[in-house]
C-alpha cells in the first residue's frame, strides 16, 4: 500500500490491535484515510513520527516502509517476535521477507550451510537470532529495527533494539490489588484482540494460561466461545480430560481432535514451512490443531506467553533452586556427578537421570552459563561424543551456553527467576515458541492472537516481585490467584504440562526404521558427525528403557531440513 502521492509505500505482515485509536490521533493532524485498515495508520505514523512510529504500536507486526523522498528503507518487527523477518544483504542487493523462501532461491543469494546454527540449534531445538541455518541469510532480531538511508550514495545502515523489558525496580502492592491490576490489562489485552469481521475461537489446551483467555472471552461473549484441543491416544500424554472441564465449565462450542503415530507422515510438511533446523516435536500436535480450528474459524487467541511472564516452567524451579547448590565445593559436586553418571545414567540412561546430572554438572558453571543445561536436547559433553574433531574446531569458538549467558547477563533484574524468564523472552520465546506457532497457523491461514503477549501485560508482569510468582514449587502463583473463583479449583491446582508428545514410543515403534534409514544415511552427519555415536543412540532407543527421543527428533529434523534445502 502507498500514500496519496506514491512517495511512501508499505509491506506488512501482521494486525495493530490499537489502530483505531493511532487513526483518530492522524485524523486530528489532517490526515484523510481511503480505507479502514492498519496498513493505513502505518504509513501516515512513519510521516509524522519515523521511526520512532514503533513504540506507539500494539500488535504483531513484521512491515517495511520504503520512502521515496528521504530515500530511506525501514524494516522492523514487533516486540516479543511473533512475526518474522529475514533478509540477505551484501553491498548490492537486499532482500526481506517473512519466508526464506521468498528468495532463498534467487541466484544472487548464496546458499551455504551455517554449521554455528546447526551446533546452536541441537542444544536449543531452534536456531537463535540473528542465525538462520543459511549463512549468509539473517534475522531481524525481535524488537529491533533497521534502518537503510541511501541519500548519501553510500548506504548508511544502523540497527537497534526499541523496546526491553525491566525488572527492576519492583513495584511493592498488597497481593490483592497486583491481582485486580492483572485481571484488568489482561483483560483488556484479551478484548482488543476480539475485534475481527472474521469467525473467531480459541486453543484450549486445559492448563492456566488457555483457560484464563477462554474464561476472559467468555464473560464477554453472548455467544459460546469456540475452542480447540487436541490430544493422545496415550493417556500419559493426553490433557483432553482437562480441557473438556474448562470447555464444560464455560459452556464452549468445543471441538477435539487426537493425534496418532500414522499422522507423522506430515513431517515434510512442516520441514517446508519452518525452513529452518527446528526440534521442538510440540510443531507436529501445533499444526495439526491450526488445521483442526481453520475449518471452523479464522483467528484463535492462545495462552502463549504465560510462562515466561508468570513463571511457569518447570525448569524456572530448578534454575532457582539450583542457586542454594552453587554454595557446595565444586569438588563434592563433581564427586556428585560423577556419581550420578556412572549409576545411574548407565547403562540405561533416562530422562530423569540426564537431568539430575545436568542439574549437578551446570552447577560447575556460572550462573549465566548454566540455565540453558535445563532445556538442552544435548549437552556439551554429549556434543564432543557426537562431533567429528573437524566439526568440533569449526565450532570451538562458539558455545552455546555463552550465547545463552550473554543474554542472561544483559538483563536489568537481580532474582534468578526473573533473569531466567528474561532469558526466554529474549532466546526461547521468539526462537522456538512463537515460530512454532505462527508457522504452524499460517500455512493454514488460520491467525493467532496472544493476549499474554501484549506489551502492556509483560511490562506489568516484570514489575511483580519474584516471590509472588513462585512460591516454593508452585510458578505462576499470582496468575493463579488473580483467577481463582473464575476458573475450577482443579485447573488451579494443575501443574505445568506443555504439548508433550510420546515420542520416545513413537521412535521404539513407528518411527524405528524411518529414523534409522534417514540419519545413517545423511550426507550432512556422515561428513560431520560422529556415526557411531547416532548408532547407538539408535540401537539404546530401540534395546533399552533409554529416552532419546528429543536427540532423535532433532537429528531427524536436521537430516530431513538438509536433505530438503541443501
Amino acid at each position: 500500500m502507498s500514500n496519496p502521492n506514491k512517495t511512501v509505500w508499505i509491506v506488512f505482515n501482521g494486525e495493530i490491535y490499537n489502530f483505531q485509536e493511532l487513526r483518530n490521533a492522524c485524523e486530528q493532524k489532517g490526515y484523510r484515510f481511503r480505507s479502514q485498515t492498519d496498513t493505513e495508520v502505518l504509513i501516515y505514523l512513519w510521516e509524522l513520527y519515523g521511526p520512532e512510529m514503533v513504540k506507539q504500536l500494539r500488535g504483531m507486526f513484521a512491515f517495511a516502509i520504503w520512502d521515496e523522498t528521504k530515500q530511506q528503507l525501514f524494516l522492523t518487527r514487533d516486540r516479543a517476535g511473533q512475526k518474522p523477518l529475514k533478509y540477505y544483504m551484501d553491498n548490492n542487493v537486499l532482500y526481506f521477507a517473512s519466508e526464506l523462501k521468498a528468495f532463498i532461491d534467487e541466484p544472487q543469494v548464496p546458499k551455504r550451510l551455517d554449521l554455528t546454527a546447526v551446533h546452536h540449534a541441537l542444544s536449543l531445538q531452534y536456531v537463535p537470532a540473528p542465525l538462520t541455518g543459511f549463512q549468509d541469510v539473517k534475522k531481524l532480531p525481535p524488537a529491533h529495527w533497521m534502518h537503510i538511508d541511501l541519500s548519501t550514495g553510500s548506504p548508511k545502515i544502523t540497527q537497534q533494539r526499541y523496546w526491553s523489558l525491566s525488572y527492576e525496580p519492583k513495584r511493592t502492592l498488597p497481593t490483592n490489588e497486583w491481582k485486580e491490576r492483572i485481571l484488568t490489562t489482561l483483560r483488556e489485552a484479551t478484548t482488543i484482540r476480539t475485534i475481527s469481521d472474521v469467525p473467531l475461537g480459541a486453543f484450549l489446551s486445559g492448563g492456566i494460561d488457555s483457560s484464563a483467555i477462554v474464561a476472559l472471552l467468555a464473560e464477554s461473549s453472548s455467544q459460546p466461545i469456540k475452542t480447540f484441543s487436541i490430544g493422545f491416544e496415550d493417556e500419559k500424554f493426553n490433557e483432553l480430560p482437562d480441557a473438556r472441564r474448562i470447555a464444560q465449565h464455560f459452556q464452549t462450542d468445543h471441538t477435539e481432535f487426537t493425534v496418532t503415530p500414522t499422522m507423522t507422515d506430515i513431517f515434510d510438511t512442516l520441514i517446508y514451512h519452518f525452513e529452518e533446523p527446528f526440534a521442538d516435536p510440540a510443531a507436529l500436535p501445533t499444526f495439526l490443531l491450526s488445521k483442526l480450528t481453520r475449518e471452523h474459524v479464522t483467528v484463535a487467541l492462545n495462552g502463549d506467553g504465560g510462562d515466561e511472564s508468570f513463571g511457569g516452567y518447570p525448569w524456572y524451579v530448578i534454575h532457582v533452586l539450583a542457586q542454594r547448590y552453587r554454595n557446595l565445593t565444586p569438588a563434592l559436586l563433581q564427586r556428585m556427578t560423577a556419581l550420578l553418571g556412572t549409576t545411574i545414567a548407565s547403562p540405561f540412561p533416562d530422562l530423569l537421570a540426564q537431568r539430575a546430572v545436568a542439574f549437578f554438572a551446570s552447577s560447575l558453571e556460572s550462573e549465566a552459563q548454566q540455565y540453558h543445561y535445563y532445556t538442552s536436547s544435548f549437552y556439551p559433553s554429549e556434543k564432543r561424543s557426537l562431533y567429528t574433531s573437524a566439526m568440533h574446531e569449526a565450532i570451538r569458538a562458539y558455545p552455546t551456553g555463552d550465547l545463552i549467558g550473554e543474554r542472561y547477563l544483559s538483563l536489568n533484574a537481580k532474582h534468578a527467576l526473573d533473569k531466567a524468564m528474561g532469558t526466554d523472552i529474549l532466546t526461547y520465546l521468539p526462537g522456538a515458541l512463537l515460530p512454532k506457532v505462527d508457522i504452524a497457523s499460517m500455512a493454514v491461514s488460520l491467525e493467532a492472537r496472544s493476549p499474554f503477549l501484549d506489551h502492556h501485560v509483560m511490562e506489568l508482569a516484570a514489575a511483580i516481585p519474584a516471590s509472588l510468582k513462585l512460591r516454593g514449587t508452585n510458578g505462576k502463583y499470582i496468575l493463579k490467584e488473580a483467577f481463582r473463583g473464575i476458573l475450577p479449583d482443579e485447573t488451579i491446582a494443575k501443574k505445568k504440562w506443555g504439548f508433550r508428545l510420546p515420542i520416545d514410543t513413537w521412535f521404539s515403534g513407528p518411527l524405528q526404521h524411518m529414523a534409522a534409514d534417514t540419519l545413517m544415511h545423511s550426507p550432512l552427519f556422515i561428513e560431520h558427525f560422529n556415526m557411531d555415536y547416532i548408532e547407538r543412540l539408535l540401537d539404546e532407543q530401540k534395546n533399552t528403557r533409554a529416552q532419546h527421543g528429543r536427540k532423535l527428533w532433532s537429528l531427524l529434523w536436521l537430516a530431513k531440513w538438509y536433505e530438503r534445502y541443501f
